[in-house]
């Protein structure tokens, strides 16, 4: 969905700032620059109820436990290196970017949809910290045991590790799934196996544009 498309519907999620600390549409990077823009980078070295007493006390809203659980996420992934780096930590922010409480006693396998997403934003926080293998790997582990043979966009570089986990037997399907999701070919059959990989494929594809056209929407609405 491109950005007008979602500016036809009308606007989604806040329609001013203190709204976006209790809107559950709220994209994280909106909440991150309204906090910068606020707070300055100062923030970032703040306890977390500190934080959320100075948003309380600066635009008369108590976050939502999902707006919590986005902006920890970000400001985890500005300060740190490690959900660049480490598995277990990047899956408590996939979680967290989608406003999900992490759990650190127990792994919760982020799905596709959650790691595309955390994959996108990551990239925009930080260039210059690269993902690690280690993190490739546990994504497409996820991708694997939610039977998806490609991963398109932000996933692509999981893709040889799928082929990895299925022991080569993916390769072929992911050259056609990936020429049928470039082209937006629908002259596959739905129900062949090939058409149903492409369509889980267009979902991560799909579901990512959305993100991206919201975040846009969003900022130039609430901080332009």
């Amino acid at each position: 969905m491109r950005p007008e498309e979602i500016s036809a519907l009308g606007p989604t999620g806040p329609e001013a700032i203190p709204e976006a600390f209790t809107n559950s549409e709220t994209h994280p990077l909106v909440l991150g620059l309204i906090l910068l823009k606020t707070f300055k980078t100062e923030y970032l070295g703040w306890e977390p109820e500190t934080v959320w007493a100075e948003i309380y006390l600066s635009f008369g809203r108590t976050p939502s436990a999902a707006s919590r659980n986005k902006i920890q996420a970000i400001r985890s992934s500005m300060v740190a290196s490690a959900p660049y780096e480490q598995w277990d930590i990047f899956e408590n922010v996939a979680l967290g970017l989608r406003g999900l409480p992490p759990r650190f006693d127990m792994v919760q396998q982020a799905n596709p949809l959650q790691c595309a997403f955390a994959l996108d934003v990551l990239s925009s926080l930080r260039q210059d910290i690269k993902v690690s293998k280690e993190v490739y790997k546990y994504v497409a582990a996820g991708m694997f045991s939610a039977g998806y043979v490609y991963g398109p966009g932000p996933l692509e570089p999981c893709n040889d590790y799928v082929q990895k986990l299925g022991e080569g037997s993916a390769s072929s399907m992911q050259d056609a799934v990936r020429l049928l999701v470039a082209n937006n070919s629908m002259g596959v059959a739905a129900r062949s196996a090939i058409g149903l990989q492409a369509a889980k494929s267009r979902a991560i594809v799909a579901f990512v544009r959305k993100q991206n056209a919201l975040f846009i929407e969003q900022s130039s609405r609430l901080l332009s």
